[in-house]
């Protein structure tokens, strides 16, 4: 500690450090024991002593992650301490140039560690003006001052903020930074920043995929908020477990976490923290098609954003809210509930948000087979995201950009967007989110008959190795993988992956995504000429999509039950499966969904020398393709119209529109 700092702290720790001079000579190991004691002492008493100043510089460390004062708040009447006092005011006014002039002239002044803590605080100012390479050698110099000073406590915060500029690019050495941070607040019973740096490690973990790791890291940080009786935190580390459970497609488990953290939120009566379970809550009904019990969520989150002011938070609200109604089937209750919280983002000038809302509307669009307006929303948010330098955002918006454009057969954009979006996944260095574009790509793939590519990438892409967690990510890789084989004609394998999807998703109890594969394992069977068993699978799979309400899936479910049907020589079965389908895609305004059920209809029809009725269902067929703006597939249906048969000719027609 410097001389300025020893000179102010209380007579009573002054006869505590002088005691510890006479214990020297009880003995070596009694004497490091004191002397550790003396720094757990000094390091708690700088924590409170700096707490105001510390507030003031909140939003600082928010975006470093720790603060580190070191004696600066006792620096006193000199030179040092005004210049730190000027700072300090800038900063709190949010002028952090301003601040790191006033501390860098503070700095030329200090020495030993108070130099070292002015110069973490000019690194932060740094940071926050995106200066990251000045940033970081103010950081590394901080830690030089504090390693030569042997301040226990300034080695471990510069540690902890150069740990956090090295995530994304050298995560092994952030790694090391963390854990060594870790140690250092450990023997000097900082339980707090113990749990942050617990905390980081754990991020880093599941960045790398490794779960149960990362689980274990927060269970620590658990125990250590526990021990410094940091509800808040304690609730924090509960949501950290909580998002694992839920991104390893562990629903119930992670609700559980969440609820437990949602009740020390409550004790400590933290509403952030609350409503941040409570969202977290909210995330889970809506994964599990528990639409109602979203809403109800979901408007307790907006009450509590509103008694907080929090505006964006009120915008993140309504966003999920429109998700639930959307979920619900009430497309017009949701897109009110879309442009309500676009307005209130665009008030705020959150741009994430913002693209968020114009994500969600776009969905919407989709769901109605209105492809073109969906891209347009889609490029406008992807726009956005790259303007915020969302990355993670980033990523996701540009992988769902493709998804519609494989709808709009331009497959050549959807893969172009798509191998961006797993090269910004690949530079942010989250091995799950990589494995997830890697799984996406594959599909734009497979549809530009690329199999074998394809199923090299999921291959290499660690997801489908024996070893890796039974996840819904690894039941979607499985799932594409079938998918896969059997576009190349494998249908045994095709059946062997689908199979093992199955297995995944009954145990993860993810309906939806079961229905959906079922459907798919039923497709396959179907290729192995296993009528029967196609069929009973496929209906076991429309039954979970009507349970969960997805009428668009239900519709594309019964489209293929009805090809089923048509093979297993029970033509009127398979009329039926298709006339309700159309019904359900136009009950839900989907109108790729309702052109692909009249094109269907009217191959049927032909095939069993109904011409005319299927001239009728042909031509609708053709004028819905033309509403939606589809040319492509109003074409092929024209064509298609011009080669229709004379009666008793046979002849079919194929329906490549989904």
């Amino acid at each position: 500690m410097t001389i300025s700092l020893l000179l102010a702290i209380p007579a009573a720790l002054v006869l505590c450090l002088a005691a510890g001079v006479i214990f020297f000579f009880v003995g070596r190991a009694s004497a490091a024991r004191q002397y550790q004691g003396r720094e757990v002492r000094l390091v708690r008493l700088e924590k409170k002593g700096s707490m105001d100043q510390a507030a003031r510089l909140r939003v600082m460390k928010r975006k470093v992650g720790v603060l580190y004062l070191d004696g600066l708040p006792f620096a006193g009447p000199g030179e040092v301490g005004r210049l730190y006092e000027a700072g300090l005011k800038h900063a709190a006014k949010g002028g952090w140039d301003r601040a790191l002039k006033a501390w860098a002239e503070a700095s030329a002044k200090a020495e030993g560690s108070e130099k070292a803590a002015l110069e973490f605080l000019c690194g932060g100012c740094h940071l926050l003006r995106r200066r990251t390479d000045r940033a970081k050698r103010a950081f590394e110099l901080a830690l030089r001052l504090a390693a030569r000073a042997e301040d226990k406590a300034g080695i471990a915060s510069c540690r902890f903020a150069l740990g956090e500029m090295t995530v994304s690019t050298e995560p092994a050495l952030a790694e090391e930074h963390f854990t060594e941070s870790v140690r250092l607040w450990q023997g000097l019973g900082d339980a707090a920043d113990e749990a942050r740096g617990l905390s980081r490690l754990a991020e880093l973990a599941r960045r790398e995929g490794d779960t149960e790791r990362a689980l274990r890291f927060h269970r620590q940080a658990l125990s250590a908020c526990e021990e410094s009786k940091d509800a808040v935190g304690a609730a924090l580390q509960y949501a950290g477990m909580g998002d694992i459970m839920s991104a390893a497609g562990e629903q119930d488990k992670a609700r559980a976490a969440y609820e437990d953290g949602l009740q020390l939120a409550r004790e400590a009566k933290d509403r952030r923290a609350e409503v941040r379970m409570l969202s977290s809550i909210g995330r889970i009904h809506l994964v599990q098609a528990g639409f109602k019990r979203a809403l109800d969520t979901f408007g307790r989150v907006l009450k509590l954003h509103r008694e907080l002011g929090d505006q964006s938070g009120q915008a993140f609200a309504l966003l999920q809210l429109a998700y639930a109604h959307q979920g619900l089937g009430q497309a017009d209750v949701a897109l009110e509930f879309f442009e309500r919280a676009l307005s209130q983002a665009r008030k705020v000038g959150d741009r994430r948000l913002e693209a968020g809302c114009l994500a969600g509307i776009a969905v919407g669009r989709a769901a109605h087979g209105n492809y073109e307006r969906a891209t347009e929303l889609l490029e406008q948010a992807v726009g956005l995201a790259r303007e915020a330098r969302a990355d993670a955002d980033l990523s996701s918006l540009l992988s769902s950009l493709g998804q519609v454009l494989l709808k709009r057969r331009k497959l050549g954009e959807a893969e172009h967007q798509m191998r961006e979006a797993l090269a910004i996944a690949e530079q942010g260095g989250d091995r799950t989110e990589v494995m997830r574009r890697k799984v996406e790509l594959a599909g734009a793939l497979r549809l530009q008959g690329q199999t074998e590519e394809a199923l090299v990438m999921l291959e290499g892409s660690g997801v489908l190795q024996d070893s890796a967690p039974e996840s819904e990510l690894r039941a979607r890789a499985n799932h594409e993988a079938g998918l896969n084989h059997l576009a190349a004609g494998d249908a045994e394998r095709a059946v062997a992956e689908l199979t093992r999807a199955v297995a995944i998703r009954r145990k993860l109890k993810t309906e939806l995504e079961l229905g959906r594969t079922l459907v798919g394992l039923g497709l396959a069977e179907k290729s192995r000429r296993n009528l029967d068993a196609a069929l009973r699978t496929m209906e076991d799979g429309l039954k979970l999509l009507n349970k969960a309400g997805t009428r668009a899936d239900e519709a594309w479910a019964l489209r293929r039950i009805g090809g089923v049907n048509e093979l297993r020589g029970n033509p009127q079965a398979a009329k039926d499966n298709l006339l309700r389908a159309l019904e359900l895609s136009q009950e839900v305004g989907d109108g790729r969904g309702e052109g692909s059920s009249l094109v269907r209809l009217g191959r049927l029809c032909a095939a069993h020398g109904e011409v005319e009725e299927a001239r009728g269902y042909l031509e609708q067929a053709a004028r819905v393709y033309v509403r939606i703006g589809a040319e492509a597939d109003a074409r092929d249906v024209s064509q298609a119209l011009r080669r229709l048969p004379r009666p008793g000719t046979g002849v079919r027609f194929v329906d490549d529109s989904e």
